[in-house]
């Protein structure tokens, strides 16, 4: 990574209070983890797509501030949602991981058919069905847990898809 596009990373995230992980880090390769141990046989590919740098807004305002600096750099941006696999976070980009940012709640209770459920952009597919159920509700979601809400807008088929189409279809 250039030295000084660290240096301006650096100081993003101690002004903005975001958590960062930087190449070749230990942290970076805990995050690379799962997925090195899940392509045992890729001859290290996972570090291959490691991200230049991850970092984790603890505030909306924050990723604002990140896409901004990103573009002040010239720096290409990845966004990392649920965090089901790390390959949201592209190589030499800045990954935004927006697992922190993962409030789910249903607004509009009590109009049946104008309740919706909003969400950040870290929440897991898991979260969501939870918290339409507690309120008695479902969505058309697929069917891992585990995938980010930003799963959400490719489309999506799940076992209420006949029902109610897409998960796509559903968006507000």
């Amino acid at each position: 990574m250039r030295s000084g596009a660290v240096r301006a990373c650096v100081e993003l995230a101690r002004r903005t209070g975001a958590v960062a992980c930087f190449e070749g880090s230990p942290e970076m390769a805990a995050f690379l983890a799962p997925t090195a141990a899940a392509n045992a046989t890729d001859g290290g590919g996972a570090a291959a797509r490691a991200p230049l740098a991850l970092l984790r807004p603890e505030q909306e305002s924050t990723v604002e501030e990140i896409v901004a600096f990103c573009r002040e750099h010239a720096l290409s941006l990845s966004v990392l949602g649920g965090g089901h696999t790390c390959h949201s976070a592209a190589p030499g980009t800045i990954c935004v991981d927006l697992r922190g940012l993962n409030q789910c709640a249903v607004v509009g209770r009590g109009r049946a058919r104008h309740a919706a459920i909003r969400c950040q952009g870290g929440a897991s597919l898991g979260q969501i069905a939870r918290v339409a159920a507690e309120s008695n509700y479902v969505v058309p979601l697929g069917t891992a847990p585990t995938v980010g809400a930003g799963a959400v807008l490719m489309g999506g088929v799940g076992h209420l898809s006949r029902l109610h189409g897409m998960r796509v279809a559903n968006i507000l």
